[in-house]
């Protein structure tokens, strides 16, 4: 099967285009290895730094404050605090569920 690629006109029915493309499939893994341990390294400095990072607008019961440390929203720890309590106590999701909602209305 001859498949000529669009963006750079490779033919891969050719020895030279199927060495081409091996050297190119090379590169892009080693990329994309090496973004991902860049990454990683960048997370574990934010760490060692005590930054945290965390999708704070869907994390109930914090925030972060001017400088970037995770602050504790007592209104919603107090959620918080009920959720798990109700968890432990064996309450399925959807009972906790419905008990807030009929607290909150």
């Amino acid at each position: 099967m001859r498949k000529n690629s669009d963006v750079i006109n490779i033919n891969t029915l050719d020895a030279k285009g199927e060495v081409l493309m091996t050297i190119m499939a090379a590169l892009a893994r080693q990329e994309s290895e090496s973004l991902s341990a860049n990454v990683r390294l960048g997370i574990q400095f934010r760490n060692q730094q005590g930054k945290v990072q965390v999708n704070h607008n869907r994390f109930l019961g914090c925030t972060k404050d001017k400088n970037g440390k995770l602050v504790v929203v007592p209104e919603q720890a107090e959620i918080v605090k009920r959720i798990y309590a109700e968890y432990m106590d064996g309450a399925s999701f959807f009972r906790s569920s419905e008990d807030l909602r009929q607290a909150v209305s």
